[in-house]
């Protein structure tokens, strides 16, 4: 579920504009403070660490942290917290081909509470979260063209009753109901889709999917299945 508020100060309310704060609203789910790790509510206080490509937007309490903009580097997350993240597996459109029948889709936001940042030639400061995922293989416009396969560091694979997603540094695991199950391991594999503009931990409509894909705000790849029930 997004944030209804969030906090800012004079430079970050600057440097993102009021589209871009309410761009945060949205994006920021309600994962863990990152200090007190406790679940964050309705209002949450951003800190940006800007530093090159690795800035990066992150949620507190308003007790815990007050908002700011830090241009000295990355120094406030804490090396030790877990970012948490939803993810759904669902049948949903097929975009590998013109078949109707629905196919596997494992939708992820990736990191509820860090986002991230980069700066356009305006000075404005934009969402760079999918910008990584993107140069290891997945797209955000499918232009009738075929669904990329991601590089070899992205893997999927099922475990028991779970499937397992790795990218990168990232794991993510969720459950699916038999018959979605049962056509992951039919087709071997699944379109592997990473947003920070949909909650998979909420319902996820058809509309909400299909206005992220359009919105290029879904950076999605066809993922082999490695591994089946392990």
């Amino acid at each position: 579920m997004p944030v209804d508020e969030v906090l800012v100060d004079d430079l970050t309310r600057a440097k993102l504009g009021e589209s871009g704060i309410a761009d945060l609203r949205r994006r920021f789910g309600r994962g863990d403070c990152l200090t007190c790790e406790r679940p964050l509510r309705r209002s949450v206080a951003v800190v940006v660490d800007e530093f090159y490509a690795m800035t990066r937007a992150s949620a507190y309490h308003p007790q815990c942290h007050q908002p700011v903009w830090i241009d000295s580097g990355p120094s406030l997350i804490p090396k030790n917290q877990a970012v948490s993240y939803h993810c759904r597996l669902f049948l949903g459109p097929n975009v590998l081909s013109r078949d109707a029948n629905p196919i596997p889709w494992f939708l992820v936001h990736p990191s509820l509470e860090i986002l991230g940042l980069k700066p356009t030639e305006s000075g404005m400061w934009v969402s760079s979260d999918l910008d990584i995922f993107e140069r290891f293989g997945f797209i955000t416009k499918l232009d009738n063209a075929p669904l990329a396969e991601p590089k070899d560091l992205v893997a999927l694979w099922v475990r028991r009753n779970s499937v397992v997603v790795t990218a990168l540094a990232h794991r993510w695991s969720c459950t699916g109901d038999p018959h979605t199950m049962r056509r992951l391991n039919r087709m071997k594999g699944a379109v592997v889709a990473i947003t920070t503009v949909i909650d998979p931990g909420e319902e996820v409509t058809p509309e909400m999917l299909e206005a992220a894909v359009r919105s290029e705000q879904c950076a999605m790849g066809w993922v082999r299945l490695r591994q089946a029930n392990q």
